[in-house]
């Protein structure tokens, strides 16, 4: 919704007869990510222009990116990276300096945040999940 900077879900965007009949494909979306209150890894970063998509904004892809940079080095290799939930909360523009934060969580999870710089908005959460190789 280019009024409101906000994504629309499918089902409010396209006619009832494209709605998905019978079984998902994917999962509903879970309800969103707790928040990150002591960060244990923070990188900064500022936004590449390889980061940018077609309408000027930092791309999904980017966000993950960032949100795997703030993980420990002996996590990658003593692990992989198992599973990956985003929420992508705001958007973000060329130039702008993010901070990528996580912390590991007592269910073996790791929780993420990526956040602007000048004003601390939440950019996207994240939580990732790490198996041994």
């Amino acid at each position: 919704d280019l009024a409101t900077r906000r994504p629309v879900r499918p089902d409010k965007l396209f006619p009832p007869e494209l709605h998905a009949q019978g079984p998902h494909v994917l999962p509903a979306a879970e309800p969103p990510l707790p928040e990150l209150s002591t960060p244990e890894l923070e990188r900064r970063f500022q936004v590449r222009l390889a980061d940018i998509d077609a309408n000027q904004h930092v791309t999904n892809a980017s966000y993950v990116a960032r949100a795997l940079e703030a993980v420990d080095q002996a996590c990658w290799r003593e692990q992989r990276l198992a599973a990956l939930d985003v929420q992508f909360l705001a958007e973000c523009h060329h130039g702008s300096y993010v901070r990528s934060r996580s912390s590991a969580q007592a269910d073996g999870s790791r929780l993420h945040v990526i956040a602007r710089e000048e004003d601390g908005k939440e950019l996207a959460r994240a939580r990732t999940r790490w198996a041994g190789r």
